[in-house]
This record gives C-alpha cells, structure tokens and sequence, in this order.
C-alpha cells in the first residue's frame, strides 16, 4: 500500500443532492481516511446536455494508503449504495464520484484512468481546485489547475 492524498470528484443532480454528497463523504471518510481538505460546494449546469438537472458538486482530498483499484471499488459500492443505477455517460445520477487522482500516481486500465482523462478539460473540477488545492500539480501534464483552466 502507498500512502498518499486522493483526489475525488462528488457529483448529484437527482434527488436530495446534498444528502447524497454529505452521507457519501461520510461513508467515504469511514473507508479510506479523513477528508484533509475540500472546496465549497458548487451548483454547475450539467456539460454535454442541456435538458437534465444542475449539479451539486465537491471536490475533497483524502488522505489514505489504498490502491487504485481498492478506491474504484469503494467509491462504486457507495454510489450503489446511494441508487446510482445508470453509469452511462451523460445520465442524471443520484450520485457520482470520480477519482480524479492519487497524488501523483499514473495508472491505467480497462477500467481506470489516474489522473481522470477528463480532469483538465473540466471547468467545474478546476475552479475548485485552483483555490482549494493550488499547489497539486498534474503528473501527466505537469501542470497547476490554473495553468489547465487557462488552456480551455
């Protein structure tokens, strides 16, 4: 195991949207560590779509010591656990939690992606990230949130 911060992701746009962040980060927190830092909660229109619900969005860093694939079937089993049940792209969810990175370790696989493909093209991840975690800086890219935001 390698101890290191985890960035994730928390997203809802179905239902009671804040219970469903709050009662995942606490769930989360019990399984993988405390929360060490996090942004404010956003409300961001849905991108790619026009005719769903806004979002309630919330960026945390954790600090933990489990593998990747370790985080990816923790945070699955509390979205089901919350009625996620449609993964496919650009659905309405209850709830979705992405990882977006773990420290600053590259990994990928069939099912993974770290950091997450789409972290640096997402506005709704990089504004919260610049002012909360401004100092993390993407292994691939080699680049600060602020830096990525100005390239979109």
């Amino acid at each position: 195991m390698n101890s290191d911060f985890l960035l994730l992701s928390l997203g809802s746009n179905v239902g009671d949207r804040e219970f469903y962040l709050k009662a995942a980060v606490e769930d989360l927190s019990l399984e993988l560590g405390p929360v060490i830092t996090s942004s404010a909660i956003i409300e961001t229109m849905p991108e790619g779509v026009d005719s769903h619900p806004a979002y309630l969005n919330w960026i945390l860093a954790f600090d933990t010591s489990f593998e990747a694939t370790e985080i990816h079937a923790i945070t699955r089993k509390i979205e089901d656990r919350y009625g996620r049940t449609n993964k496919g792209l650009l659905q309405p969810r209850t709830l979705d939690i992405d990882i977006l990175a773990i420290g600053n370790q590259i990994y990928t696989s069939k099912t993974l992606t770290i950091p997450h493909k789409s972290l640096h093209l997402r506005k709704f991840i990089l504004e919260p990230l610049k002012d909360f975690f401004p100092e993390w800086r993407h292994p691939i890219l080699n680049l600060v949130a602020e830096e990525m935001l100005a390239l979109l």
